[in-house]
């Protein structure tokens, strides 16, 4: 009976028995069902009657169901004084939870289980093994009638579609695990909990019989339950590692891809702000304002932010990104980054009074209010205040000294206005800059001042040990390939064929490669490859900061954490206290 619901087979060979099989159950039949069931168990074994644990689990059970693809369903849920180890979510919206359960797991564990049972009902995965059921007792009911021959025939087929109903039921078992742990994780909490969880019902339940000795199991074994909860953990890592992706193909100036990127991530974590938000830029940047608008904005990002606005002017990359940014406050309208970026997009409209309301709304709240300022500032300047625009950029760059955008407007806007000797001394300053030391070197020579651009940017400061190599940001891919061998994933990162991500498994190591040089590696599990400060996989958060120091910027993400150390060009991501990623960029 634990986690027990399942569904449905195709019955014969007939393309249309499916469907003539399937009976229709309206929401008063699905409610009478539950209701029915749930009144039978509260009289067998009586009501929990604890005031602490029932709010205990309906605020789990809140959390977890705002979390998942049905977070309109509405449950009711009943304690039952039954110290057997179980849960059940039954039809009509009813969910039932044992007090042997609710004595044996903490609340992270909890939210697994009850994630795991709201899957079943998501899944729609009772409605369809009622069917089933309906089936094998209709083959059942022919053994009493008709010949000796048709009987032996009917229990042949009663007994094929018993077994055939409880392999399906292992396999719905395994796929609410999955359902369960994702909907966990995204409520915010640990994905090492499913696991935890299971280990804690093998525990107190037993070693369950494998479908080899018992066929009629409903049940996967818990090792393989367990096994395939930490796969589906790996998997998770990899979809959140889209959201780093996605930051990284920004800072390349690759739109559809950082977009792209932000896409796959948000079909596992739908409820992410701070991915819609970031889709949002990645549109805007596409949308941005091309040769007649001389005023570079700087987006604020959840988690990054001082990347200039540029590339084409499409209005369907306005559509998205104004789609996108208005999911994003619908979940939270009060998160700063989403209302900032759309003044940014208001701005690019033309719409100046929108977009200074909506980014003067934003600096309330905002704990990064550089890049909301830069924009206010360029908001002023196009509407011919001209002192106001110095003002809030110069308090921009006060805030931000990394972020060039504020200078360079600064600069613009002197040569603009003739002031020719604050005009050289501002490009002089971008021209220390090597992502903009080109367009300084050109207007410098305009103003008639003879300068050279300066050196090529080093690689990161930080190096990777792997195969008895080391390995750094600017490597060059032959040498790579000569240490590491040919990579055993190659995907192309856009039309040209210049960006490439390589990825060595039997490493734990990726990378994202510039024709013939690496601009970024990730590390992740399972992986041996270490810092020079000795940091892995699965070093802790205590092992970073006595390597590195405090990082120069942070963001969490549900149960995920994140630090970057700017100085290193070295970020890692945390989960339950452990090292999962490791990245290197370039330094600034």
């Amino acid at each position: 009976m634990l986690f027990a619901l399942v569904s449905a087979v195709c019955l014969a060979q007939d393309p249309y028995a499916a469907l003539l099989a399937t009976s229709a159950t309206s929401p008063a039949d699905e409610y009478a069902i539950g209701k029915e069931y749930i009144d039978s168990q509260l009289w067998l074994f009586g009501s929990y009657d604890n005031p602490e644990q029932q709010r205990r689990v309906e605020r789990i059970t809140r959390r977890v169901l705002a979390a998942s693809d049905r977070p309109d369903l509405i449950f009711n849920v009943k304690l039952l004084a039954d110290e057997e180890v179980n849960a059940s979510a039954l039809p009509g919206g009813f969910l039932q939870v044992n007090k042997g359960l609710l004595d044996l797991v903490d609340d992270n564990e909890l939210a697994f289980v009850i994630g795991h049972e709201l899957s079943h009902v998501i899944l729609r995965h009772g409605a369809s093994t009622m069917n089933l059921q309906a089936a094998t007792h209709s083959v059942t009911d022919l053994q009493a009638t008709r010949t000796a021959e048709d009987r032996a025939a009917a229990r042949k087929k009663a007994t094929e579609l018993y077994l055939m109903m409880a392999s399906h039921s292992r396999q719905l078992e395994l796929e609410a695990d999955l359902y369960g742990q994702l909907y966990a994780v995204r409520a915010g909490y640990p994905s090492a909990a499913s696991v935890t969880a299971l280990q804690d019902l093998e525990a107190s339940i037993g070693v369950n019989l494998s479908p080899a000795e018992v066929p009629w199991a409903s049940h996967p074994l818990f090792a393989e339950r367990i096994d395939q909860l930490q796969k589906g953990f790996g998997s998770l890592q990899r979809t959140h590692a889209q959201f780093d992706a996605g930051l990284t193909w920004l800072r390349a100036g690759r739109y559809e891809q950082a977009a792209t990127s932000f896409q796959q991530f948000l079909t596992v974590f739908p409820r992410s702000t701070a991915a819609w938000a970031n889709l949002g830029a990645a549109h805007l940047y596409q949308a941005a304002a091309g040769a007649d608008d001389p005023w570079l904005d700087v987006l604020p990002l959840h988690s990054e932010s001082g990347i200039s606005v540029r590339g084409t002017n499409p209005a369907v990359a306005r559509d998205r990104a104004r789609d996108a940014l208005l999911h994003a406050v619908e979940i939270d309208k009060n998160d700063p980054v989403s209302v900032g970026l759309l003044g940014v997009l208001a701005r690019g409209e033309g719409r100046l009074s929108s977009a200074r309301l909506l980014l003067e709304r934003a600096l309330l709240t905002s704990e990064d209010a550089a890049p909301l300022l830069v924009v206010l500032g360029n908001v002023a300047a196009g509407e011919g205040k001209y002192d106001e625009a110095v003002r809030h950029w110069e308090k921009a760059r006060k805030l931000a000294p990394e972020q060039v955008e504020p200078l360079v407007n600064l600069a613009r806007l002197h040569e603009q206005q003739k002031k020719k000797k604050p005009a050289i001394a501002a490009w002089q300053e971008v021209l220390q800059v090597p992502a903009w030391s080109a367009e300084a070197v050109t207007h410098l020579k305009a103003l008639g001042v003879k300068v050279d651009a300066p050196a090529a940017p080093p690689g990161g400061a930080e190096k990777l040990l792997a195969a008895g190599a080391t390995f750094g940001v600017g490597d060059s891919l032959p040498t790579v390939v000569t240490a590491l061998g040919a990579p055993e994933f190659d995907m192309p990162g856009d039309d040209t064929g210049d960006y490439h991500y390589l990825a060595w498994y039997a490493h734990g190591l990726e990378a994202l490669v510039l024709r013939d040089r690496v601009l970024q590696w990730g590390v992740g599990a399972p992986s041996s490859v270490k810092t020079n400060a000795g940091i892995t996989i699965g070093s802790t958060e205590a092992d970073l900061t006595a390597a590195y120091g405090e990082p120069s910027d942070q963001f969490t993400l549900g149960a995920i954490e994140a630090y970057t150390w700017s100085a290193r060009g070295l970020s890692a991501v945390i989960a339950d206290g452990e090292v999962i990623s490791l990245g290197l960029n370039a330094v600034p």
